[in-house]
């Protein structure tokens, strides 16, 4: 071995050209090429007066000034050399500032070099944060693999050195975006409470609603009775009163008329019990049923006075559902026209016709008696308005439907109703 003017200690070892700077502790090899296939440099190394170094080797030698070799850098810079996503290469997306990736590209190597001509001595160590604690020792090989990685932003690091317990402060980094799937994202989570916020909302405006309708239902009923068995009542504890009155006064023919009176007017309220509690059984839902309830009313009726009764009604027609409140409405407003006609009318025929084109269902009720006067169906003056015609035309806008109300002195009369019909039910208001 020898030592420079610097104070270097300079010598051979295994083929190789070594140096020591005992100021700063560093230790150097070189290599020169062809000389290590030929078993490198042996024997001594000579020094002459002017400093110039000379190291033999088989069938040559070589001489140098060891204040011109140029010092061997410790930790060369790593440069990124390749990407690769499912082993197919993307390197051009090294040159963007982040590599952003699909979440189902969490397959993905990256490859990397640091140029070094002093031998083969560089080692590796790189580290992904986010992924890895600590820094990878790899060795000489040059990359690094990854795999099922979640969503979110990594920094991959790497650096080199070319000499064992060198320091490493040159690194390398690149910053890799890996998008989360959608499902994991913040905006579909935001979706999803807005969904789960409007369904919720939904059912509590459905529950409101059905309240509503309920409730509707239930003032219906309520007013019904009120309207309806309230006043019979009424007029029946009136008419008893005044059968008290006949009683001790021992009128008996007027006595006999008043509890005519009474009986009647119970009939007529039980019929009318019937009726609303016909209308609210769900069972009752089908038009079918509408039709059966309103041919054993009106037959009996019109065979006492000799009418001819006469249900047309097409086929597809039979299977329309309707609403509680339409049901009701619907029957009230047949019956009242049946009943009408059958007392009034003076007719011999009498015919109830069911017609479903697809987008409508018409009913009409025409009978051959006697007619009426018309102002009486048009006039707004609640005087002027019999009691039937005024219950049909209320009922009639309750169930959105048009009514047509025509009648000629000594030709009959007729009353329709149209609906809407969607979905095979009507549509009620």
């Amino acid at each position: 071995m020898q030592v420079d003017v610097l104070g270097n200690l300079w010598m051979i070892c295994n083929g190789h050209i070594h140096k020591y700077q005992p100021e700063n502790k560093i230790y150097a090899c070189y290599d020169l090429p062809g000389s290590i296939k030929h078993g490198g440099f042996k024997g001594f190394m000579y020094k002459d007066n002017e400093n110039n170094f000379y190291a033999g080797a088989k069938n040559h030698y070589i001489t140098f000034r060891p204040e011109k070799i140029k010092e061997i850098n410790h930790q060369p810079k790593v440069y990124l050399t390749d990407f690769k996503i499912f082993n197919e290469s993307f390197s051009d997306l090294l040159g963007q500032k982040a590599i952003r990736l699909r979440h189902g590209q969490n397959y993905f190597s990256i490859e990397y070099a640091a140029p070094d001509f002093t031998g083969d001595n560089i080692q590796y160590e790189y580290k992904l944060e986010g992924v890895d604690k600590q820094w990878i020792s790899a060795g000489k090989r040059n990359f690094a693999v990854y795999s099922n990685l979640a969503g979110g932003t990594y920094q991959f690091k790497v650096r080199a050195s070319n000499w064992k317990d060198a320091h490493f402060d040159k690194i390398t980094t690149i910053t890799i975006v890996i998008s989360p799937p959608y499902w994991l994202q913040w905006w579909f989570y935001v979706l999803i409470m807005l969904g789960v916020t409007f369904l919720l909302f939904v059912i509590y405006r459905y529950r409101i609603n059905e309240f509503v309708k309920r409730q509707a239902i239930r003032n219906g009923i309520a007013q019904d009775l009120h309207d309806h068995i309230g006043s019979t009542l009424s007029s029946i504890s009136i008419y008893s009163d005044v059968a008290q009155v006949y009683q001790d006064q021992h009128k008996s023919e007027e006595l006999r008329k008043i509890l005519k009176i009474i009986g009647d007017t119970s009939s007529e309220m039980i019929s009318e019990m019937e009726d609303i509690v016909w209308a609210i059984n769900p069972q009752n839902d089908h038009l079918q049923s509408i039709f059966q309830r309103i041919v054993a009313y009106a037959k009996p009726l019109c065979e006492a006075k000799n009418i001819n009764f006469t249900l047309r009604q097409t086929q597809d027609s039979v299977h329309i559902d309707l609403g509680m409140s339409e049901r009701k409405n619907l029957f009230l407003t047949l019956k009242e026209a049946l009943n009408n006609a059958i007392k009034y009318a003076n007719c011999k025929n009498l015919t109830l016709s069911v017609f479903y084109t697809g987008q409508s269902l018409e009913l009409a009720i025409e009978d051959d008696g006697i007619g009426f006067d018309q102002t009486l169906a048009f006039s707004t003056a609640d005087h002027s308005l019999g009691n039937g015609l005024r219950n049909i035309r209320s009922r009639a806008i309750a169930l959105n439907a048009t009514l047509a109300i025509r009648s000629e002195h000594q030709h009959g009369s007729s009353i329709s109703l149209v609906f809407d019909v969607k979905n095979n039910c009507i549509l009620g208001k």
